[in-house]
Formats: C-alpha cells, sequence, structure tokens
C-alpha cells in the first residue's frame, strides 16, 4: 500500500455461493483472508425478487431454493458447487459480516411490474431486511429504469392510465383505448406517444421514478435502513433522462444514501452482441462518472468495477488484465472542481463485481493497482474543466428531439477517445473557484445568464464547441465543419 493512498470505500457484489455454509463462520474468515482487505460492504445478491415476495417470517429454519443460493441457480463457480443455504444460515452469515465490521446489502432483480406495487414491496422489504439484518437494500437492474428505453418498454393500460391521470389535455382513441397484449394496438399508442408528447411521457416517468424511490427510502429509513440505486443502465444525465425516464437529481433529493454508477467497459469487451463495445466505450462510461457527478455533486458515487461474471459467462481480470488496469486507474483520477477550488474525485468508492471465484492472487492484483490508482490527490489537472450546466441539460432535451443534434456527453466521450485532455468538471455557479483551461459544450444550451458568466471568465482560455447559435462573443480563432444543417463551430477564446 502506498503511504499517501487516499480514502476509498471498497464494496463488493457477490453471490451466496461465494461462501461456504460448512464452515462455522459460513466461510467469511476464508473469503476476507483471500481478498486481503475488508470492504465497507457487501451487496448479497440474492437475484430474484421472490426472495422479498414469499417471505414468511417464521422461527423454524427453511431451506433456500436454488436461485437464491446462487444466481439463476447456476451449479458452481469456480471454488465450489452451488449449496443448499437455508434462513438461518443466511441470518448467521450476516451477523459475521457484521461482526468484522462489513455492512451488508441486499441486491434482487425485477422479473415481472405491477400496478401500485410498490407501497406492497416496500413493506415486505423492510420486513426482509429486519429478518435477516441487513443494513441496507441495493436497488439494481430493473428498480430505476425498466430494462429498455422508455419508447417501447411499458405502454400497457395500467401505465398509459397513469400517464393519462397527470396530463390536462385529454389524450386520444388510440391512446387511451384498451389494448391488453394486443401488439398491434401497443405499438401504436407507443408510437403517438413517441411522436406527439414525447417530452410530457419523459417528465411521466421522471416524476413516477422519484415517487417510487421516496417510498422506498422513506419506508427504509424508517427502519434505520439504507437504499443505493444503480446509475440507469451506464447512461450519463441526458441520456437517463430521455431514454430510460431516470432523472438522478429527482432521485438524489429522495434521499438515496448513494448511486452504483455501472463503469462497465471492460465486460461489454467481452459481450459478443452488435454494439456492446467499441473504441469509444471506455471514455463513454468514463465521462457518463464525471457527468454524473457534475449534475449530482453531493451524492455519494460508487464505481461498478467489473472483474468478472459466471452467468454472464465474461472474466475481465483474467482475459483482460491491462484493459481492466486502465479502468482502474482512469475511474479514481477524473474529478470535480469544489466551490472552494479543490478538486475532489467523482468516485467515493467501487464495488467489485463480481467478488465470488477470484482467487488470493486475483485479490492481490486489484489491490496492487487500487493502491496506485487511489494515491495522493493532485494539486490540479492540467486538462481543459468541461463546464457542467444544470439548464442545459434539461435544455438538450427539447434540443435533441427537434435536431437530433450531438449531445455534451456524446462530444465530450468522442473528444476523450481522441485524446483530448478532460479528467475534471465544475458547475457553472463555482467558475470563480476554477483556473486553467475551460471547455464549453454545446454553449447555445445554456441560458443567456450563464453563457454571460462563462465568457467573463478570465482564469484561462476558453474552448467552446457546439452549433452557430446563441449570443456567443467575437473570437479571433474558429473553424466549422462541413455537414449541414446544425453545423459544429469551434471557437477559441
Amino acid at each position: 500500500m502506498y503511504a499517501t493512498e487516499r480514502a476509498c470505500e471498497k464494496w463488493i457484489w457477490t453471490e451466496l455461493i461465494g461462501f461456504d455454509n460448512r464452515d462455522e463462520d459460513l466461510g467469511v474468515g476464508a473469503y476476507l483472508d483471500a481478498a486481503g482487505f475488508t470492504p465497507d460492504a457487501i451487496c448479497l445478491m440474492i437475484t430474484s425478487p421472490d426472495f422479498i415476495l414469499s417471505h414468511e417470517s417464521v422461527d423454524a429454519e427453511v431451506a433456500l431454493p436454488p436461485d437464491f443460493c446462487s444466481r439463476d441457480g447456476h451449479e458452481f463457480n469456480p471454488h465450489r458447487q452451488r449449496q443448499v443455504w437455508t434462513n438461518r444460515q443466511l441470518a448467521r452469515l450476516i451477523d459475521a459480516l457484521h461482526a468484522r465490521g462489513i455492512d451488508a446489502y441486499l441486491t434482487v432483480f425485477t422479473r415481472f411490474y405491477g400496478a401500485y406495487f410498490e407501497d406492497y414491496f416496500a413493506a415486505k422489504l423492510v420486513e426482509v431486511l429486519d429478518y435477516y439484518g441487513f443494513d441496507g437494500w441495493h436497488g439494481a437492474d430493473g428498480y430505476g429504469p425498466l430494462s429498455g428505453p422508455i419508447y417501447e418498454v411499458s405502454v400497457s393500460d395500467d401505465m398509459v392510465g397513469q400517464f393519462a391521470s397527470t396530463q390536462e389535455v385529454g389524450l386520444p382513441d388510440i391512446v387511451t383505448r384498451e389494448c391488453g397484449h394486443d401488439v398491434e394496438k401497443l405499438e401504436a399508442r407507443a408510437s403517438w406517444i413517441w411522436r406527439h408528447a414525447r417530452h410530457e411521457w419523459i417528465e411521466f416517468y421522471a416524476d413516477r421514478w422519484a415517487r417510487f424511490w421516496r417510498k422506498m427510502v422513506d419506508a427504509l429509513h424508517g427502519a434505520g435502513k439504507k437504499a443505493v440505486i444503480n446509475s440507469a443502465w451506464g447512461r450519463a444525465p441526458f441520456e437517463s433522462l430521455y431514454r430510460y425516464g431516470v432523472d438522478y437529481r429527482r432521485i438524489v433529493d429522495t434521499g438515496v444514501d448513494g448511486i452504483i454508477v455501472e463503469t462497465v467497459a471492460a465486460g461489454l469487451a467481452m459481450d459478443p452482441r452488435r454494439g456492446a463495445t467499441d473504441e469509444t466505450r471506455h471514455h463513454d462510461f468514463l465521462s457518463m462518472l464525471m457527468l454524473i457527478k457534475a449534475y449530482v455533486p453531493d451524492a455519494k458515487l460508487i464505481f461498478l468495477h467489473n472483474t468478472h461474471d459466471v452467468v454472464e459467462e465474461w472474466d475481465a481480470i483474467h482475459h483482460l488484465p491491462t484493459l481492466l488496469e486502465k479502468e482502474i486507474y482512469s475511474l479514481a483520477n477524473v474529478f470535480q472542481t469544489g466551490d472552494d477550488g479543490t478538486l475532489r474525485p467523482c468516485a467515493d468508492g467501487l464495488l467489485v463485481c463480481l467478488g465470488d471465484g477470484l482467487d488470493a492472487q486475483d485479490w492481490r492484483w486489484l489491490r496492487d493497482r487500487w493502491s496506485l490508482a487511489f494515491s495522493a490527490l493532485p494539486g490540479r489537472c492540467l486538462g481543459a474543466t468541461l463546464v457542467w450546466s444544470d439548464a442545459a441539460m434539461h435544455n438538450q432535451v427539447r434540443d435533441f428531439t427537434e435536431t437530433r443534434t450531438w449531445t455534451v456527453h456524446r462530444l465530450l466521450f468522442h473528444l476523450m477517445t481522441r485524446g483530448a485532455p478532460v479528467q475534471s468538471t465544475v458547475r457553472v455557479d463555482h467558475l470563480d473557484a476554477a483556473s486553467g483551461a475551460l471547455l464549453v459544450l454545446n454553449p447555445h444550451l445554456f441560458p443567456a445568464a450563464e453563457r454571460e458568466r462563462v465568457f467573463s471568465y478570465e482564469g484561462g482560455p476558453i474552448i467552446a464547441i457546439g452549433r452557430a447559435e446563441g449570443a456567443l462573443p467575437a473570437t479571433d480563432y474558429q473553424f466549422e465543419d462541413v455537414y449541414p444543417p446544425h453545423e459544429l463551430c469551434c471557437r477559441v477564446y
């Protein structure tokens, strides 16, 4: 360990198969001996929501079904066969983790969705956490957002009924008529909404997810439990809102205790699906982490640290170690400039995904790289600092709908992929604390007062890239692309 290593929360996401219920301490000691460190938290992937929904708080010891004991009931990992766990053993496992000072979070995935099911779900979740002694809930895949874009994933009669109740103007029959499971009618409904009420639909979803998480957080906090949520399929703030109907600001305002940011370029590099990986993927996720921090600066962000996954059949630590090493160093060293001018890491920590089946040498390899990645904070970043505006992000929703031109995130990660040195962000209201070069993307989306603030900056040069629109000051050096309409222009001040 480097003497100057800075604070970093270290979390692990693992299945029950990572432990051994034949040991007196349920395998906790052996697991930690192999890891070589004591994590701050372990998220136990029980996988199935039936773990919550079918729970009964009984005194008897009962066996848990296979898909609770390993993800989807897979039969083995590199260390052992799937074991039959009992409710009592699981409770003892959590006690053993607590004895080592480790918080235990419950993770389940979604399998179906119901109408106003959240009230029942929240009550059952609290009951389960209390029964086993969990410290909190990790709302992973499917609990914000759903498993697809909002223009095609759920336009059921129930969902559209909820949407219609929020609209002051009536909706046409093609939307409000009963569709049931008629695919043709559902597709017509979805098409009309996305063409004619897109922004209202986005707003409805953003509010709906915020209300869901408000109920969950209130229930969990009321019981002394914590709640963390996965980012929206690894998307930056704009695409999270536009594509998935999740507004990180509204989610954070519900009081969640942290966001697990899905920085999964290493895992996707081995995904055979078309489009899963390309040359920009690393910087796509790296810049996404930066922009989420810029949008919700006070939220705890834990980056998802890809290692391997037996069920999903990828193994970054053994098959792509150099890419994984680059990820560790990069994700640990992007920053936000605070209102006092100091650099704050975008990530407060990491979540090893997944943490079962790793040998002692694997853990040693990881620890060595963490020590270097999380060494002392730099005094400053020598590259350009991106200027972030909440208002510009929200203005981008309508602008993108109308023009389909490149968003701030897309411009940023393509610049970074081509070598532009950008490792920090600053909120537009904290510009007085910034120094050095500024990068301003799509300045036409900034409100007039914010644009004036940006172009009054005297701490260094300003590079502005975006459409040649809006009231921008004259510059002696600029160049434009040749692809109309909405040509991009680069201005250097």
